[in-house]
């Protein structure tokens, strides 16, 4: 994101200076700007700042987003800009400028969440404003040097609060400080076997790299799905998948799907914000910080886990500490890690509660193992949903797959009780 708005910000005095000068600009080019200022706009954070993605600082973005507001007078992107024009792009503009921004109407994105598919970037969003919540999973190329170790990584912002968060630059200094922050321990990703996915040969340049494979996004009945995987560890013979749910009002269900052959142990990491405290107990992880209180319930068995320290660098060359929860699994053959995420406003607890619960052939009256299907219960205040996720094809053409009294067609499959226990809302065949 920083390198994407230096560009942007180049681009951006360009049409400035062939406004001035009456020079014609390209279409192409045109395009490519506006584009890249709604890029902005779908990436936002609730708090106006750009992810820490890669070499990427903590910088509020509304600047470029109101500058192609002016240039391009656009209602939409005036709604991710300042309510007023800021001093910086009214020097750039001019003093015109800030009438000019002052007539352009005001409207709301027509869309909340949204794919950067080509990129390999995924933006689940409950609400607009500066108390949205905010999920972002990345499967995508790794890019240039400025491309950290970040494949199947989550960013999680809560009431307007960052929770889970990549690590930033920190620095471009060849050294263990640099690695520190690029590789996979510093993103909220998992490792097989102890060995990174991707291995750092220097500052800007890999001795290994890891293939992206790109999976399904849906939207349906308020619910999203998006999924993905990478190749990074087919040479030991596993192959990742992770499957991300939202289920509406800051609720979520992340499923690692780990296929392979033999004894392998598996790490996911969970790196949490330092403007709170991250406890871990029992299989739950609890987040407070200064507006948001999140859980983590890890619901799959036989995992052991650990709060150790991390470090985050929201600016340049200064870091801070921060709590890092590493989940362990160990297993032979096919393994799944599952967590269920929820959360709100400081000081009003979710009362959250998952479980697994046995997947079921409705034809044939027999129960899948869990390397085929699960399913979770949740129990969210008043509501109770259930969440069907096959691993394997187990649907015939004259089948149901049932679980918790729920049954329906599909490879993952929604159920909210008080809306009906048949069919429910399938986000994947």
């Amino acid at each position: 994101p920083l390198y994407h708005n230096e560009v942007l910000h180049c681009y951006e005095d360009v049409l400035i200076l062939a406004s001035r000068n009456d020079i014609e600009v390209p279409d192409t080019i045109l395009n490519a700007v506006h584009k890249m200022a709604c890029a902005d706009l779908m990436w936002k954070k609730p708090d106006h700042k750009q992810l820490l993605m890669g070499d990427s600082d903590d910088m509020d973005i509304r600047d470029y987003i109101s500058t192609a507001a002016v240039l391009f007078r656009d209602p939409m992107l005036k709604f991710g800009g300042f309510p007023v024009l800021d001093f910086e792009s009214v020097w750039d503009l001019g003093i015109e400028s800030a009438r000019l921004y002052q007539e352009i109407e005001i409207q709301e994105p027509d869309f909340l969440s949204g794919a950067l598919s080509d990129s390999g970037n995924y933006y689940l969003r409950d609400k607009w404003g500066e108390d949205g919540s905010l999920l972002h999973f990345h499967c995508g190329t790794m890019g240039a040097g400025h491309g950290h170790s970040d494949k199947l990584h989550v960013d999680l912002c809560v009431g307007g609060e960052d929770v889970l968060t990549d690590a930033g630059r920190y620095t471009y200094v060849v050294d263990s400080g640099r690695f520190e922050f690029k590789d996979p321990t510093a993103h909220n990703t998992i490792t097989v076997d102890d060995k990174f996915f991707t291995v750092c040969k220097d500052s800007w340049e890999c001795s290994k790299l890891s293939q992206p494979v790109k999976q399904q996004y849906k939207q349906k009945n308020g619910y999203s799905l998006v999924q993905g995987g990478n190749l990074g560890y087919i040479h030991r013979g596993v192959f990742v998948n992770r499957k991300v749910i939202s289920l509406k009002d800051g609720l979520f269900v992340i499923a690692d799907e780990l296929y392979g052959q033999g004894k392998h142990t598996f790490e996911q990491f969970w790196n949490f914000s330092e403007t709170g405290k991250a406890v871990y107990e029992n299989g739950c992880a609890c987040f407070t910080g200064e507006k948001a209180q999140v859980k983590l319930l890890f619901i799959s068995p036989d995992c052991e886990g650990e709060m150790k320290q991390g470090k985050i660098a929201r600016h340049y060359n200064r870091y801070e500490t921060r709590d890092r929860l590493c989940l362990q699994k160990k297993g032979q053959g096919f393994q799944s890690m599952i967590t269920v995420i929820g959360g709100g406003k400081k000081g009003k607890e979710r009362q959250l509660h998952a479980s697994l619960v046995p997947v079921t052939s409705v034809l044939k009256g027999i129960t899948y193992p869990p390397s085929m299907a699960e399913a979770v219960e949740i129990v969210d205040g008043s509501r109770t949903l259930v969440v069907i996720l096959c691993h394997q094809e187990v649907n015939s053409p004259t089948d149901l797959t049932g679980a918790a009294g729920c049954m329906g067609y599909g490879n993952v499959i929604v159920f909210d009780k008080a809306e009906g226990s048949v069919g429910g809302t399938v986000l994947c065949y």
